[in-house]
């Protein structure tokens, strides 16, 4: 995915302005020990990433815990009906002149989820921008050029490994 220059001017004064969060994770992932209790995931932006997304977050989505799936707008109606009720879309309005999410938009997402998982392989700076600024406990992502930036545990995708089987490791991870 190629990213514009003023998206890249963006994150990099982000990082600049912003403190890093702290990457401690966690030494439960929750006191009980049923893992987490609420989770956002972030779709990719690659269709065939998406479905492959898609058949994880239903397999978790009969736990009964709170989950909250973020969608970019021209991609909604790639999304299966079954996903439309934990839905959230968000479109070019939310989006600042970096192209980047604003602080409005990503406040929703603040200290609201105990984990929030990025799950496009590929480096997306809308996702990777919530992630960071989401302050949950437990940020996942892959492991990307500054993934220790946006996210406190990253996965690494070998090539023989399959999307899939990387899911389930971050189904492990959170506990569902």
């Amino acid at each position: 995915m190629k990213i514009s220059l003023k998206t890249r001017f963006g994150l990099w004064l982000d990082r600049i302005i912003n403190k890093q969060p702290t990457n401690e994770i966690p030494g439960k992932v929750s006191a009980s020990g049923e893992g987490v209790q609420s989770v956002l995931f972030i779709l990719p932006e690659m269709e065939e990433h998406m479905r492959i997304a898609e058949y994880f977050i239903k397999s978790v989505s009969v736990t009964g815990k709170t989950m909250v799936v973020l969608c970019r707008d021209e991609h909604q109606s790639l999304v299966s009906p079954w996903l439309k009720k934990f839905l959230v879309i968000y479109s070019e309005t939310d989006l600042n002149r970096w192209d980047l999410p604003t602080k409005d938009f990503v406040e929703k997402f603040t200290n609201a989820f105990e984990a929030v998982v990025d799950m496009s392989p590929a480096f997306q700076p809308i996702a990777a921008s919530i992630v960071r600024q989401s302050n949950a406990p437990l940020r996942i992502g892959f492991d990307i050029k500054h993934a220790d930036y946006y996210y406190n545990v990253t996965l690494k995708k070998e090539k023989a490994t399959s999307l899939e089987k990387t899911y389930i490791n971050i189904q492990h991870l959170l506990g569902l």
